[in-house]
């Protein structure tokens, strides 16, 4: 995997071995579809459903710092053109940087619609 031999060269032993996790345990069921073919719902549906299954932040993190590799890595190749990783909300907790969730964003889209 040439992304795989670049990226690692650049990262230190623990960011591997995270990078590693956050793909065998979750990321690599998207492995079937295309970046260029990827949406932002089904990226924010894999951080969601970490977070719903229980996962720890540091988990979700490692999750989402993955998929920004990913994503630099096809906008540099022009695989993409548009990075999605940068409207990723990691938690849907309360935060400072994202003080609601992707659901109550939806749903506030939904009720002001109707």
């Amino acid at each position: 995997m040439a992304w795989k031999t670049r990226e690692y060269r650049k990262l230190k032993p623990a960011s591997i071995n995270s990078h590693n996790a956050a793909w065998n345990k979750r990321v690599s069921r998207l492995s079937a579809h295309k970046m260029r073919d990827m949406t932002l719902d089904e990226w924010q549906s894999l951080l969601d459903e970490d977070e719903d299954s229980g996962l720890s932040k540091s988990s979700i993190n490692n999750d989402a710092l993955l998929i920004k590799a990913l994503y630099s890595y096809a906008m540099e190749r022009d695989i993409i053109g548009k990075d999605y990783s940068r409207y990723l909300a990691k938690s849907v907790g309360f935060n400072l940087r994202h003080p609601f969730s992707y659901a109550i964003i939806l749903n506030g889209i939904s009720v002001m619609v109707q």
